[in-house]
């Protein structure tokens, strides 16, 4: 359990960014332990107040595994939402470098929308069959009069 482990830490000095890749499932995969009004990584953030929490659920293990992290020809998204863009930033680097695309989602409330979607992922890749090479892919227009580019 995550509350068990953030136990475990002891005494933390100085502010530390935790990435927090849980999603707060019910042990049987039925559902979310946590629902709209919260998420699991505004609970985290609670029990670890040393910690700037950042939520980005990356993909599954079996693609982390795999040769390609491709689906076709597209990265798999990953929102990543945090109180402190910095925090976001080295995150989100981090998602780049195992392969995935990250998505700059804004403030760690977010995430309380992010971890539904990844349990749909769940749903989809083990209750309805359609395997752990799966993922989101977030379509959008550059915003009118945008200069440099789509963002992600």
């Amino acid at each position: 359990m995550t509350s068990d482990a953030l136990g475990q830490t002891g005494s933390v000095q100085g502010k530390k960014i935790m990435w927090d890749c849980t999603n707060a499932l019910k042990p049987d995969l039925s559902g979310l332990a946590i629902g709209t009004t919260t998420s699991g990584a505004e609970e985290i953030a609670k029990l670890a107040p040393w910690a700037t929490v950042v939520k980005a659920i990356p993909p599954f293990a079996e693609m982390l595994h795999s040769p390609s992290m491709l689906i076709g020809e597209h990265r798999p998204n990953v929102f990543v939402c945090s109180d402190d863009a910095d925090a976001r930033a080295v995150i989100a680097r981090l998602v780049d470098e195992i392969g995935a695309q990250p998505v700059d989602a804004g403030p760690l409330a977010l995430a309380r929308y992010a971890e539904p979607a990844a349990m749909l992922l769940v749903q989809l890749a083990y209750q309805q069959g359609l395997g752990a090479r799966i993922g989101l892919s977030l379509l959008h227009e550059p915003p009118r009069g945008a200069s440099d580019g789509p963002r992600s």
